[in-house]
């Protein structure tokens, strides 16, 4: 099982080493979009998913490793892009409804911020890292947006490999 983590989160590693070496790997990330946001989030999502693995793995693996976490490490770089590119979406969502309201009041900026896609590289990592964590934010909010049901809200008790 280590060998798959390490060899996944070199492999995302090299090819990022690569593509700046090359160049027109990160000349086309920057041109692509999803929508808004850059292509590039779910490189950092993986990377965040990889790295979460890794350190799971490295804390485990010689004092109560459980072979039931094995398929949970070969998807979690998987699961890491899914959630990096959701927690990027909403970070996008809530930045543009806050920006909103401002601009429909008439009130316009005088010097609209320009589009930094680090901040997204960065909350797709944290995302990707932190998955359980980030699953728990998204329960309160859509328990906050939709109300919480006849269940008691819970949180997630992050106990994950």
């Amino acid at each position: 099982m280590i060998r798959i983590a390490v060899f996944s989160f070199f492999a995302l590693l090299v090819l990022a080493a690569l593509s700046q070496i090359v160049g027109s790997f990160g000349h086309w990330i920057s041109d692509h979009h999803l929508g808004r946001l850059p292509v590039g989030i779910v490189w950092f999502g993986a990377i965040g998913g990889s790295l979460a693995s890794l350190t799971g793995i490295l804390w485990h693996h010689r004092v109560d490793w459980k072979d039931s976490y094995d398929l949970w490490h070969k998807l979690r770089p998987w699961t890491g892009l899914v959630m990096g590119s959701v927690g990027a979406f909403l970070l996008l969502v809530s930045t543009e409804l806050a920006t909103a309201g401002t601009v429909a009041g008439g009130a316009k900026p005088a010097n609209p911020p320009a589009f930094n896609p680090d901040v997204y590289y960065a909350a797709a990592f944290l995302a990707g890292f932190a998955e359980a964590p980030f699953r728990a934010l998204v329960k309160r909010l859509t328990d906050a947006i939709f109300g919480p049901g006849l269940s008691k809200p819970t949180t997630d008790d992050n106990n994950h490999h």
